[in-house]
């Protein structure tokens, strides 16, 4: 089981008051231990196949973000791929440590795309309208920079190294990208992040990433949902 070491930036600013950085990673620590726990003794009294439906509902009880992305990965083989592929489509967005599981995600995805299995109809239309050549950004830290996921939109992107939950990099940097469309794997739209997820994006330039920019994306992103 991975345990990230930025896991602790996932606690709440009010909880994060009352513990100490050690306390509160080790309280994270504790809660993904239980999680995998819990989803290992459920899949443990299932079948050997597993339908679709019973595997939302194991992923709904027993996963939380931190844990999603690896519980699904320990499907494959337990159900048709399709229906994995959907599974992992349903819950992508909702998914942490995605960049520390590119090995295993890469050798689901087979190389063959797009993988529509991973996108609703309103994701495949977006998909079908894009041109050839898509230009895509992604924000992130030195070591990250070079991931599967990108957005369609700078602010976006330009955001991400600055989020709580990424425990913001003294080095954010924001890389600007342009790939063809027959080397998108997917579209993910659900949470407005206009995200595309791809190995072969070609990196045109980086940058280092606009703080003040970020924090102005962010007062509209949330005067939106107001």
């Amino acid at each position: 089981m991975l345990i990230p070491q930025h896991s602790a930036a996932s606690i709440s600013t009010t909880a994060a008051k009352e513990f100490t950085q050690e306390e509160a990673k080790q309280l994270v620590i504790n809660s993904i231990i239980e999680d995998a726990d819990n989803f290992m003794g459920a899949l443990t009294g299932m079948p050997s196949r597993i339908t679709l439906a019973d595997a939302r509902a194991l992923i709904g009880r027993h996963t939380s973000s931190h844990t999603r992305l690896e519980s699904i990965l320990l499907l494959n083989g337990r159900m048709k791929r399709a229906e994995l592929l959907t599974l992992l489509g349903e819950n992508w967005s909702s998914c942490d440590y995605i960049f520390e599981y590119q090995r295993e995600i890469r050798a689901l995805f087979k190389d063959r795309y797009p993988i529509r299995e991973l996108m609703n109809e309103e994701e495949q239309r977006y998909y079908d309208s894009l041109p050839d050549l898509v230009t895509c950004f992604r924000g992130a830290d030195p070591r990250r920079i070079q991931g599967l996921c990108w957005s369609l939109n700078r602010d976006v992107a330009n955001a991400f190294p600055f989020l709580q939950r990424y425990n913001s990099h003294p080095r954010p940097l924001l890389a600007t990208g342009q790939v063809a469309k027959r080397d998108i794997i997917a579209v993910k739209l659900d949470r407005g992040e206009e995200e595309i997820i791809s190995y072969r994006v070609r990196t045109t330039s980086t940058k280092r990433a606009s703080k003040t920019r970020a924090a102005q994306y962010q007062r509209r992103a949330h005067g939106s949902r107001s």
